[in-house]
């Protein structure tokens, strides 16, 4: 798809407007573009998929990212009336497990649910012996399970049904940061992780582990739009860089599977079946 900002338009010494400058032309690559129209069930016809994956033991991630005001916690939580990616996940999470759990396989569910708040994690639901302490939360990686936050005791909690996860949401929902800017009379200032981690053990003794990870990130914003001052100004910087810096990561992750597509296909170009791109919600600031 392709996106022309306007030209700038200069005044020619006869009168004559002409452009100043040649229009920028930007090209995206979807797999997707959904219109005004589309409802919350549209949206989630294409992540669903993700929610099945999880279940069956593979590590699947959904967010949303966008600028400030654009949408994005509506599409990730919704309304009781139209509910969003999140809870409509946990309930087909939950069905599935309900389903396999028939089949013999046993699951044991975790949740956690973090907040990345001026660069540093906070743990939605945390104790008050937590609080007093200030446990800290830090990223860390090994050979087993891969990248992981590790932190206070009560960082995962175990979960046996929707009820429960949707109570912990609630509590975590509560404790979250926001702020009113001129953008946005409710605008988050963190980015939100919402993650459930699936272990499951079929009749054979076979493990399988796999963890969905639902994200409402914060929205980039102007600040000279916004009016942000003081600790805002602070919590604005942070995020905006933050989401500079995923964006050159998922630029990076898709360089590197172009590379791995053209040296294992004769034909250059094209792109794998089934890769999919980020879904952006709203338009380019």
């Amino acid at each position: 798809m392709d996106l022309e900002e306007p030209a700038e338009a200069a005044a020619h010494p006869n009168g004559t407007p002409f452009a100043k400058h040649r229009p920028k032309k930007h090209t995206y690559t979807l797999d997707e573009v959904l219109g005004p129209s589309a409802t919350q069930d549209d949206v989630y016809a294409h992540v669903a998929p993700l929610v099945a994956s999880a279940a069956n033991g593979y590590n699947a991630t959904v967010f949303a990212y966008g600028h400030t005001g654009s949408g994005k916690t509506h599409t990730m939580t919704g309304e009781r009336h139209a509910p969003g990616v999140t809870p409509r996940a946990v309930r087909d999470l939950f069905c599935a497990i309900a389903t396999a759990t028939g089949s013999g396989k046993v699951f044991l569910v975790h949740l956690s649910y973090v907040e990345l708040h001026n660069n540093r994690f906070r743990n939605l639901l945390k104790s008050e012996k937590d609080a007093i302490n200030d446990a800290r939360i830090e990223i860390r990686e090994c050979r087993e399970f891969g990248v992981f936050l590790s932190g206070p005791p009560d960082l995962k909690r175990t979960v046996t049904s929707e009820r429960d996860v949707r109570d912990l949401v609630a509590i975590g929902d509560r404790a979250r940061a926001f702020a009113s800017t001129n953008c946005n009379d409710h605008s988050s200032r963190s980015h939100c992780v919402l993650t459930l981690h699936v272990q499951s053990k079929d009749a054979a003794g076979a493990v399988r582990v796999g963890k969905l990870n639902l994200v409402d990130l914060a929205g980039s914003e102007r600040v000279s739009v916004s009016g942000a001052a003081g600790d805002t100004l602070t919590e604005s910087k942070s995020i905006n860089l933050s989401l500079a810096l995923l964006g050159d990561v998922l630029a990076a992750l898709s360089r590197n599977a172009q590379r791995e597509i053209a040296a294992a296909s004769p034909r250059k170009g094209g792109r794998r079946p089934g890769t999919r791109s980020p879904c952006r919600t709203g338009t380019p600031s």
